[in-house]
């Protein structure tokens, strides 16, 4: 009586787990309702220009759509390469390769309307409604801008090249269906952002464009939630078979990369355009594609922010450590 008792709640927990998974596989491909934008792209030559800066200076887009046949010669001469894709993104839910963002119309963005692609960089939904995985920083990055990327990438060369699908692990799938939503803007994004050397405009790059937030603050990989302090470091990141551990990079922090560099130093370290661990997953090469206003209003940004002592080690983790 009792071993039937018992086969009978392992059978009905089982058929549960079942049972909710399948709910759940449904629940994480749903159409996420949010905002479709108005935005167009422009003709305007300055615009495309604008456009072409953010792409493949601050905005280093190619580090993950670039072709991944074709990265690394990038990474080391920062001659451009087809935004095919395929770099696979390193998080612990799933497999999410980078998509092809070329005008292709078969394998790339080439029938996705403007206001689609503008929905992808600022809500996080794809072309079908579906919640892509919260990596990138274009939430609240300037209307101007956003046309301005939108226009440049209307101006690229077509080339198809198909790229997997994502693949949701059993952590992934239940995270999408019940846990994590699309990351909106935080409040109403800028119309423009007017470019200077202020900590302000630097905090705009930083945070919405350079994406320097996003890495050198501690995050959890499987739900893209930040838990550590500003540019604290910490993040261990996968990059071609190694593991790397960002750096501290708060200026006076005891430990930081950054602890007794001033404005001419940082400039110095970024023009060099080379990483000091060998396989870094740094963008160095497109973040010397910046003028130098600009970086200086990403130091200004930096050095304002709160030390943070901690030492993260030389980088590059090594097994067992």
């Amino acid at each position: 009586m009792k071993k039937t008792f018992l086969l009978t709640i392992i059978g009905g927990v089982f058929l549960l787990a079942v049972g909710t998974f399948a709910i759940a596989s449904v629940r994480a491909d749903r159409v996420r309702d949010v905002p479709l934008p108005t935005f167009s792209a422009s003709q305007d030559p300055a615009t495309i220009a604008r456009g072409e800066y953010l792409v493949w200076g601050p905005g280093h887009c190619a580090g993950c759509h670039g072709a991944v046949e074709q990265l690394e010669h990038y990474e080391a001469t920062n001659e451009r390469i087809p935004l095919t894709g395929g770099f696979e993104v390193p998080v612990p839910i799933g497999s999410f390769p980078a998509p092809n963002i070329t005008q292709a119309k078969g394998t790339g963005i080439g029938e996705m309307s403007d206001a689609e692609i503008a929905r992808s960089l600022r809500y996080g939904v794809g072309r079908n409604g579906q919640m892509l995985m919260p990596l990138m920083p274009f939430q609240n990055v300037s209307d101007e801008d956003l046309i301005a990327i939108i226009s440049y990438l209307r101006t690229m060369k077509s080339v198809e090249k198909e790229r997997p699908a994502r693949a949701l692990n059993p952590l992934g799938t239940m995270l999408f269906a019940f846990v994590m939503e699309p990351v909106p803007p935080e409040g109403t994004p800028p119309a423009s952002v007017p470019r200077s050397i202020s900590k302000e405009y630097g905090e705009y790059l930083g945070k919405n464009v350079a994406n320097c937030y996003g890495c050198h603050t501690d995050r959890d990989l499987a739900t893209g939630e930040f838990f550590g302090e500003p540019l604290g470091g910490g993040l261990e990141l996968e990059h071609r078979d190694s593991i790397f551990v960002v750096p501290n990079i708060t200026v006076g922090g005891k430990g930081s990369r950054m602890e007794t560099w001033d404005e001419a130093g940082f400039i110095a370290r970024v023009r060099t355009g080379k990483p000091s661990t060998p396989g870094s997953p740094m963008p160095w090469q497109p973040l010397n594609s910046m003028d130098d206003d600009d970086l200086k209003a990403l130091w200004a940004w930096i050095e304002s922010l709160q030390p943070v002592d901690r030492d993260t080690g030389p980088g590059l983790k090594v097994e067992g450590s």
